[in-house]
């Protein structure tokens, strides 16, 4: 149950603590930059949370997988697919899902 604990800690810390306002805003497609591609911002906050999860649980396939993954949610919220309320629930489930397998 701590490694789960872990994993919800390690999320809150990376999404709301390490990611900056510049970040946030500039991972979307919609607000790209001419010098920093939106991918590249999109893909460093994707492998921030790929580092708590292996740091987490040890496991770089899982820190991968956590990498692509919140990749993958994010940019359906920043593409308007569903909102904040329903990306956090995504994020959880990958939690849940690390900390089962």
């Amino acid at each position: 149950m701590s490694e789960l604990l872990g994993l919800i800690m390690g999320h809150a810390i990376a999404d709301f603590a390490l990611q900056s306002e510049w970040m946030a805003k500039h991972k979307s497609h919609k607000d790209s930059l001419a010098y920093v591609p939106w991918y590249y911002v999109l893909g460093s906050h994707g492998l921030i949370h790929g580092a708590a999860v292996f740091f987490i649980t040890g496991s770089w396939i899982l820190g991968l997988a956590e990498s692509i993954l919140h990749g993958v949610i994010d940019f359906g919220k920043c593409d308007g697919r569903y909102n904040i309320h329903v990306d956090q629930g995504l994020h959880l489930m990958c939690k849940i899902a690390w900390w089962l397998l």
